[in-house]
């Protein structure tokens, strides 16, 4: 007889885990780093909150220079949820309240405009998306089972996330994952014959990105699988396929052109391919930085180049290490990056996260 294995990924728990992940990474960034000059761009608190119950922004989205959101959650000592939601006017940043949001414990940020902004995360015990569409808010509860805050988001009537984690099949390594897609007006399921972990989408093109074999359900390796929704389906898209023991992850441009980071399953290279819509070239992360990879280090493309979460940045040319030679942040004895946004229009980005007295935003570059 075949037994069925459930896959699960909690989405809390990954947040948590990528925030840890991401603080060795900056420390471990700032140790390996050559010298950078004094005119190199750098990071800046622009926002912090001091509180005394546990607190932290999860996720960020910049659809301007003058507009952008901060969302996460402040846990008390009670146990009780309170949603943080901090908006930029193009002059500063100010925490606010969103009347219909009551319960929603937001933990991801997506935005295609200033008036098409989406936050996701948890209400209950199930799983909502809350958005803003042309100036008025509406929470959207999600049909189906959630287990990844792994979105893409194309516009108000494109939407697609990773529903079901994935089934496994333990005597063949056979994996499903459910997709779910909303359509303006309803959540529509596809499954894909892989265990999908990442998605990415721009323009009118959205892809995902995951591993399939028979030790995926023993050790969570496999083979890396990419697909591409076409046709009104998701279809099996030629790529490279490495061996990795962590989650591929994807970054999309306009036009089709494709961003894809894995690691080799042995070995301490990470290898970062580039899909220009007719070939595939790939770079390697030089050996020195690659122990400022956070696992799964999220890939955000800023309109020229592709950031490796918020330290490292390729610029198709050359490797930049966004934290230089010393802490960033000085003054703190502690502290967590947990989302990036590139700024439009700008070489800036904005990055969410926490330090060891509470949530904060910081700017890499000027602030716009």
């Amino acid at each position: 007889m075949k037994v069925r294995k459930q896959v699960a990924r909690h989405f809390l728990a990954v947040a948590a885990a990528v925030g840890l992940a991401l603080t060795a990474a900056a420390s471990a960034a700032a140790a390996s780093a050559g010298a950078a000059t004094a005119t190199s761009p750098s990071w800046h608190i622009v926002y912090q909150a001091r509180t005394a119950s546990s607190t932290s922004l999860y996720g960020i989205t910049a659809p301007s220079r003058t507009d952008a959101w901060a969302v996460g959650f402040t846990t008390a000592k009670s146990g009780r949820y309170s949603p943080n939601y901090v908006h930029w006017n193009g002059k500063r940043w100010q925490a606010v309240t969103i009347a219909v949001a009551r319960g929603f414990r937001p933990i991801s940020a997506e935005s295609t405009s200033p008036s098409d902004v989406w936050f996701f995360g948890q209400l209950g015990s199930g799983f909502a998306a809350l958005h803003l569409s042309h100036g008025r808010w509406k929470l959207l509860p999600v049909t189906g089972d959630i287990s990844s805050t792994t979105v893409a988001v194309l516009g108000a009537d494109n939407v697609w996330m990773i529903g079901t984690a994935g089934s496994c099949d333990d005597s063949t390594g056979q994996c499903t994952t459910q997709l779910l897609h909303w359509t303006g007006k309803q959540w529509v399921s596809y499954t894909i014959d892989a265990l999908i972990q990442s998605l990415a989408g721009s323009g009118t093109h959205v892809w995902a990105a995951g591993i399939t074999g028979p030790d995926v359900t023993t050790n969570s390796t496999g083979q890396t699988v990419l697909y591409q929704f076409t046709d009104g389906g998701w279809r099996s898209v030629s790529s490279p396929h490495p061996a990795t023991g962590v989650p591929p992850m994807l970054a999309a441009e306009p036009h089709g052109h494709l961003w894809l980071l894995a690691a080799p399953l042995h070995g301490d290279r990470w290898v970062l391919r580039h899909w220009t819509g007719r070939r595939w070239t790939q770079v390697s992360v030089p050996r020195r930085l690659v122990k400022a990879i956070s696992v799964p280090p999220p890939l955000t493309y800023d309109g020229g180049g592709v950031w490796v979460g918020p330290y490292l940045r390729w610029t198709g040319s050359r490797w930049i290490d966004a934290f230089g030679v010393t802490d960033p942040f000085p003054s703190l004895s502690g502290f967590s990056l947990q989302a990036i946004a590139p700024v439009p229009g700008s070489g800036s980005l904005w990055a969410a996260g926490v330090d060891n007295e509470g949530r904060m935003i910081t700017v890499y570059g000027s602030q716009p």
